[in-house]
Formats: C-alpha cells, structure tokens, sequence
C-alpha cells in the first residue's frame, strides 16, 4: 500500500474441467461501500481484469493479484474479486485497504532554505531541519501541527521535536516553529572602568556609560563604536548613539568611545 496505490490480492478456484473452459478474473474496487442486494459492491466501481486473466481451468486455488494507482492519500477503498466462466458470475467478500498518509512540512514563512521531504506511513520519524531553514530574527524550534505565528511557541497546536514519532490518522502537515532569538551584546569600556552586557531578544536599546558605571578618568562619552577604537579616537567602524534600538543576528560587543574634556 503506497500514498497512490496498492496491490490488490485474491484467491481464485475455476472449478471447470476441459482445457477449453477458462475464467475472467477481475478486482472490482471504488471509493464507496455501496452494495446491491446481493452485497456486491455497485456504487462507481471500477472492474479491471488481471494480467494473467483470463486462467486456465482447473480445481485448485489460484493466486492473482492486481496493482491499482492514481487513488487518493489516507482514503479507504473496498474491493472484491470476480470470476466469470460458464458457470456464472461469482463474487468474493468485499475487502478494504486505506491508502497511506502523508506527512508534509512548510517553512512557515522561511528567509532562505527548504522544507524536508514529504513522508508516507501511519507511523513516522519527524524531520529534522534538512533543509536549513532559516528566518531572521528568529531560530527554528521544531514543528507544530498549526500554523503558529513567529515568536509562538505552537500554543495551539501539538509540538513535535525532530527524531520523535509521529501517528498520522490523516494527511497531516507539520509547521515550522520559530523562536524569537536572544543574543548577548557586550559593552567593552575601552580602556576605562565598568562594564556590562544586555540580552536583544533580538532588539534592545543602548545603554548610556552611566548606567553601566563605566567611566574613564578626564574623558566624556560619547558614545558606542561597532569596532575597537581608542581613546580621542573617531570610530572607525559603526558609531551608535546612546537610546539607539539595535537589533542583533549574533552576539556583539560595541566598544566606548571616550572623548577628552574640553
């Protein structure tokens, strides 16, 4: 049994002697257990001969068998055997098969990367991120049943780890999670005294020199640069004012720019 298909099996005894006497065999299948009054499925069946009909005759069981494509994922079909010869029409028990399930993943809104493979089966591994998916901002924190907004962390749904065992009783598709992500920004004191850090969830506002207690003896601040600078130094890098909202993608340092007292 696959997502499209299965191979339908059966058990045929012709019954008949003289080797000019032979039985058409045909699977007989639909999507509906409509039966007539002879319990014979007749709600838009679909009969279709085997390769090998039609058989020879005989009085021993013959096996036979037909595969079937083009159904439709996690549907139950009904199916039976039928024999035809000069004995008449016969009918075997109406069967049934449900076709697999699939699991599907969608990025939930992903900057670069791709979703995992779709999988089939009752009883799954959940993917991890194969693709490498990624979304500023944020870090992947596995899959959710629902489509959970960025920053969610699958509230209304089912939370599923990557490596852990999903049951599908339908079609299911697996959201990704995306955690806000927190950095650490460091404040170097460039050579002055005090020091301190942050954590940008991924934002924060700038510290001042004085909330942090760092300070350097004859000299102001005047402000933070992205790189390394000395004092009585003009940033050779990115400068920032004090109150600035900086948002990170990777834990920083931003260095003091002291200035002398004029």
């Amino acid at each position: 049994i696959t997502t499209s298909g299965a191979t339908l099996n059966g058990v045929v005894n012709p019954q008949t002697g003289g080797t000019s006497v032979t039985t058409q065999v045909q699977f007989c299948y639909s999507s509906s257990n409509g039966k007539d009054a002879n319990g014979n499925l007749n709600n838009g069946v679909t009969c279709t001969d085997i390769t090998s009909s039609p058989i020879a005759a005989g009085s021993t069981d013959v096996n036979v068998s037909l595969a079937i494509s083009g159904k439709t994922a996690g549907t139950v079909y009904y199916y039976q055997v039928k024999a035809i010869n000069v004995n008449g029409t016969t009918y075997g028990d109406v069967m049934t098969f449900t076709t697999a399930f699939t699991l599907t993943y969608d990025g939930n809104s992903p900057s670069t990367g791709s979703v995992p493979a779709t999988q089939s089966g009752s009883s799954l591994t959940v993917s991890g991120n194969t693709g490498n998916l990624l979304r500023t901002g944020y870090t992947f924190d596995g899959w959710c049943t629902t489509l959970p907004s960025a920053g969610d962390t699958c509230t209304a749904g089912t939370k599923y780890l990557p490596s852990s065992t999903i049951t599908l009783n339908s079609n299911q598709t697996l959201y990704a999670i995306w955690k806000t992500s927190s950095y650490t920004l460091t404040y170097n004191n460039s050579g002055g005294t005090g020091s301190g850090s942050a954590t940008a969830s991924p934002s924060t506002t700038l510290a001042t020199a004085s909330s942090l207690t760092m300070s350097f003896s004859g000299k102001t601040f005047a402000g933070w640069c992205s790189v390394p600078v000395d004092p009585d130094t003009a940033c050779s890098g990115v400068a920032y004012s004090s109150g600035t909202s900086l948002t990170l993608s990777s834990n920083t340092t931003l260095y003091a720019i002291w200035q002398s007292i004029v």
